[in-house]
């Protein structure tokens, strides 16, 4: 028995050595269970009656004694939470950037005195993006990003992932206006979450080692939301607008845009950027019939859109069947979907989202989001968005119909819309 108990014993006392990283309480465990089976053994062996043959009993408490520390071994490591190698431990496997840890590991690595231009980064629009278009997309867009500083920084720049959203750049030997010049000609060159939104705004300052980094970045954070209030400016200049960073924003947003005339044209671009599709289309119910009253996206497509809407009225396709079921109907492969229209499938539509519009309890229109480059899921985000934008384009209609009728506001002529 003694052959066998030792070598339990050595498994027990040695085996949390065989996955690194074994928490201390685990290694106090299973030598507690290796001693308390050795002193039950010993025991054993000098109570045992001389008469009874003892090595027959012995083997198989040996044998015993060992499976059962087998056992709890083996649960115990099956437990243990994993061990990420050192490679991994400093870099954010989702980017490929440093982690948070890997880049104040690597700074404290610089020279004493080293000259460094501290950079913080801030992804635009990526809370909207993954709401709406979902966490895969945000995910390859922060990809994205960090590919992007990696290309344009310096070598030797260390870029990490600070946070959810956040880059933090380290360029030593460089000035802060050498690092801004480069940040900006990235910028220029990397698409943002939406078309008219920047990808991110920055901030830069400088430092010396080992002066502390978290100084440093609280100086590059102020100036990184500087940097974006002046985005946000030159977008209203422009006329671009600012868009919602997220879905209650859109919403309150939404609220703030009251007559049909602003809420058509300015809640289609809106959703269409923020959806990822390529067309947005109001079609109205005028005389029982359906026409394309509004549109966002390019003009081969508004046409394409405008031939293309007899199924509304006949109500086939997925668009018709939200005319018929008065639901939101939607199609993330409209090519193999048995509601497909023949001429949609044709024209190469990919994906499509459809709610009605009620003014009260009237269907007077519907709304359409339509993609034909690619396949998009279609949300329940994405859904709330479009359905938002039609309850407050019925609530609108609904609102100037009751003006009109209004003896004490006489009505005005007013275009179609």
């Amino acid at each position: 028995m003694g052959g066998d108990a030792l070598l339990g014993i050595a498994l027990a006392a040695f085996a949390p050595r065989l996955r690194p990283g074994a928490p201390d309480q685990v290694t106090r465990m299973v030598r507690l269970t290796a001693l308390v089976a050795a002193l039950w053994a010993a025991c054993l062996a000098l109570a045992w009656p001389p008469s009874v043959p003892f090595y027959q009993l012995a083997a198989a408490i040996s044998g015993f004694v060992a499976l059962v520390l087998v056992l709890v071994l083996v649960r115990l490591l099956l437990r243990l939470p994993p061990v990420l190698t050192a490679e991994e431990s400093v870099r954010d496997l989702l980017t490929g950037a440093l982690s948070r840890s890997g880049l104040i590991q690597g700074y404290r690595q610089l020279p004493s005195t080293t000259p460094v231009s501290v950079a913080l980064i801030d992804v635009n629009g990526l809370k909207l993006m993954n709401d709406v278009q979902g966490h895969n997309t945000g995910d390859l867009f922060l990809h994205s990003i960090a590919q992007a500083l990696m290309s344009a920084l310096p070598a030797g720049s260390l870029i990490g992932r600070w946070g959810g959203d956040e880059f933090v750049t380290l360029t030593p030997y460089t000035s802060s206006e050498i690092v801004m010049d480069t940040l900006k000609a990235a910028l220029r060159d990397t698409p943002g979450a939406r078309p008219g939104l920047p990808a991110f705004a920055f901030g830069v300052t400088e430092t010396h080692t080992p002066e502390p980094l978290e100084r440093s970045i609280a100086v590059a954070d102020e100036r990184m939301y500087t940097f974006k209030q002046r985005q946000r400016e030159v977008q209203v200049m422009q006329g671009s607008g600012v868009g919602p960073e997220s879905l209650d924003e859109f919403a309150r947003q939404l609220d703030l845009l009251s007559t049909p005339d602003e809420l058509l044209p300015l809640g289609l671009s809106l959703s269409l950027q923020f959806v990822g599709f390529e067309a947005a289309a109001y079609y109205g119910r005028i005389d029982g019939s359906f026409r394309l009253l509004n549109f966002s996206g390019s003009s081969e497509l508004r046409d394409l859109h405008g031939q293309l809407q007899t199924h509304l009225n006949n109500g086939q396709g997925t668009t018709g069947e939200a005319v018929t079921t008065r639901q939101t109907t939607w199609s993330a492969d409209y090519q193999n979907d048995p509601r497909s229209v023949p001429e949609w499938r044709e024209a190469g539509l990919k994906s499509v989202l459809t709610t009605p519009v009620y003014d009260a309890t009237r269907l007077v229109g519907v709304l359409c989001l339509t993609s034909f480059n690619t396949w998009h899921a279609v949300t329940p985000q994405r859904r709330y968005l479009l359905e938002r934008l039609a309850q407050r384009i019925g609530y609108s209609l609904e609102r100037t119909r009751m003006h009109d009728s209004d003896p004490w506001h006489p009505s005005e002529e007013r275009g179609q819309t």
